[in-house]
């Protein structure tokens, strides 16, 4: 069978694209990245453009799509909502579009657990919880979900959603935990609020396990999973990194100084750029729980093996890109 990969030059693309190649999945990407038209497999193009996805698609022809490409992680100042907006909602629609029209009829979504809000309470969230998207990014990607659950409602394909928690894993550079691992490196990392927040994670080996599970005979149109490996306290995950990459102190910090401190750097910042500051957020993600229950994937496919914290951050640290 063949998949095309949307955005597979990136950090999970690249995994999910060996994972399915090495089980014997025919595999073609569509990205505008670094690696885009670098070898035949891999087209260039924007998913802005219905027009050079449908070429894509008429011509390698897939069984499967799955959709990866989207703007995350991004300051977005006043003139710049709608260019993400085109990017992260008309982007899935078209893909979607040129995917009915080459015959495709599994399609997977990448989506995000932020759906559910920004924090919540530490026993956590189930995954059948009422989205509640808390900052553009979740807002975008729940509006590209709606749309695309309308156009699979008219049978033409079918659709599962996925909404990992936070991913980390090798290969990654800019998102939370490959900052955090930058910080705790530098051999000092305050822990503000004792490191109590609890926060769900998913390694990235274990997001492209599961999507060559889904993929195929297996393939549930109309189910939503959220991938998670479980959970665990700041501290913990502090403390597996320093154990995977050396020597680092850990001071505690109260919350109600960085609080303040947060307060003054999201006004400073968001005046002087004209853009959204994530200082709150990236304050929350410290010392707020962001817990998810997910257990659509295993009563479905059966559990994956335990995870283990300190081999994947081994694995993770040891990465150099």
């Amino acid at each position: 069978m063949k998949v095309l990969i949307t955005g597979m030059d990136g950090f999970i693309g690249r995994e999910i694209s060996r994972r399915l190649s090495g089980a014997g999945w025919d595999v073609a990407g569509f990205s505008n990245g670094p690696e885009a038209g670098k070898k035949p497999s891999l087209y260039r193009g924007s998913v802005t453009d219905i027009n050079a996805l449908r070429t894509v698609f008429m011509k390698e022809r897939p069984d499967a799509c799955i959709h990866l490409a989207g703007l995350a992680h991004a300051m977005v100042g006043p003139g710049e909502l709608e260019q993400v907006r085109q990017v992260n909602v008309l982007g899935a629609t078209n893909t979607a579009r040129a995917a009915v029209e080459a015959g495709v009829k599994q399609f997977v979504f990448f989506s995000t657990a932020k759906v559910y809000g920004e924090t919540t309470p530490a026993i956590g969230l189930d995954e059948d919880a009422e989205p509640r998207p808390a900052g553009i990014y979740a807002e975008l990607k729940y509006e590209a979900e709606q749309e695309l659950a309308k156009m699979s409602q008219k049978g033409d394909f079918g659709l599962v959603i996925i909404r990992p928690v936070a991913v980390f894993g090798p290969g990654d550079s800019r998102g939370n935990y490959a900052r955090l691992i930058r910080a705790v490196r530098r051999g000092i990392f305050p822990v503000i609020g004792g490191g109590h927040a609890r926060r769900s994670i998913v390694y990235l080996k274990r997001v492209a396990e599961r999507i060559g599970h889904i993929l195929g005979p297996a393939f549930v149109s109309g189910k939503i999973y959220a991938f998670s490996d479980g959970t665990f306290e700041l501290k913990e995950i502090l403390k597996a990194i320093r154990r995977a990459s050396g020597p680092a102190f850990f001071p505690s910090f109260p919350d109600r100084f960085a609080q303040t401190a947060t307060s003054a750097a999201d006004w400073l910042l968001t005046n002087a750029t004209g853009k959204q500051s994530h200082a709150k957020q990236t304050l929350a993600r410290l010392t707020e729980h962001f817990v998810v229950q997910a257990h659509h994937y295993d009563a479905q496919f059966g559990p994956l093996e335990p995870f283990d914290l300190d081999r994947a951050m081994v694995e993770t640290c040891a990465f150099r890109s």
